[in-house]
């Protein structure tokens, strides 16, 4: 079962998960993605999806060489509808 439906109620941290302490996967014991995101991040926070958003968009502007603009980058993320 994926960890995102087995824990999709759970709080961060539960989903976090502690490494190794436990048999209940989590994502300190999952992909590497999982793994970069549990050590990075303490709070699953506005802040933080939108980091880990800009990320994942750097990756792929990188790897296929999309040429998204920021406004692109602002509209994919939401941000354009937050308050400045």
């Amino acid at each position: 079962m994926e960890v995102n439906s087995k824990f999709s109620n759970s709080s961060y941290s539960k989903k976090k998960g502690e490494k190794r302490q436990t048999s209940e996967r989590g994502y300190k014991n999952g992909s590497n993605s999982e793994i970069a995101v549990a050590d990075k991040y303490d709070d699953w926070t506005k802040d933080s999806i939108l980091d880990r958003g800009c990320i994942l968009l750097d990756w792929a502007k990188t790897r296929w060489s999309i040429p998204f603009s920021d406004e692109q980058i602002k509209k994919m993320l939401g941000t354009d509808k937050f308050e400045e």
